[in-house]
């Protein structure tokens, strides 16, 4: 028997099944959002597309531009295989929990209308029981722990950074204006969520 059929919402503990539904409310919720802005943003494109001139840059610094946050990291060496290992495991779990709520998910994989993972392929539900949820879980309460020990300092937002940027591929510096810090202290916290991962899924 395979580990997943321990793990269906019947056979968990009422705390962890608990977590589990919140975990994927927050998604939910952040779908709805992200939904939202990714309408405004196409709209909003479409209309400086009209107005804008000629454009004169490179096509190589066009590309640089278009160069993603964990694609610039790993040329710069501040990320590793086994942290892109980790990013690429993230969006794959991600999208096969939120398939059913997104329209048009960033580098969809098709794999069905159900965030069930024991209807999921079995590399996939593997990588979400083993990996995702501990790692999420592990996240959730250093959180929680830091708040209840701290007044004045923001609790780190690991978890929504490091969806922010290897699914919905905002920029660090779009992050660090909706947490309202410096974008170097973003990078941190990617790196930190990704390495995390990585650790403990002993690829390093």
């Amino acid at each position: 028997m395979s580990q997943i059929d321990h793990q269906t919402e019947e056979t968990l503990s009422p705390l962890i099944a608990s977590k589990r539904r919140q975990h994927l409310e927050w998604l939910r919720q952040r779908t709805i959002a992200r939904n939202h802005a990714d309408g405004l943003k196409v709209a909003k494109e479409e209309a400086l597309k009209l107005r804008a001139p000629q454009d004169p840059t490179t096509e190589q610094t066009k590309a640089r531009l278009r160069e993603g946050t964990i694609e610039r990291l790993l040329r710069t060496g501040r990320l590793n295989k086994q942290h892109e290992r980790a990013a690429d495991e993230i969006e794959r779990v991600y999208i096969a929990i939120t398939g059913s709520m997104l329209i048009k998910p960033h580098r969809w994989e098709r794999l069905g209308h159900t965030n069930e993972p024991e209807r999921w392929p079995a590399s996939l539900s593997d990588a979400y029981i083993n990996r995702y949820w501990p790692w999420v879980d592990e996240l959730r309460d250093r959180r929680g722990v830091f708040i209840a020990r701290s007044e004045n300092n923001m609790a780190p937002p690991i978890l929504d950074v490091v969806i922010s940027v290897v699914v919905d591929g905002h920029a660090a510096r779009d992050i660090a204006n909706r947490h309202r810090c410096r974008r170097p202290k973003v990078i941190d916290w990617l790196i930190e969520g990704l390495d995390l991962y990585a650790r403990k899924a002993g690829w390093v």
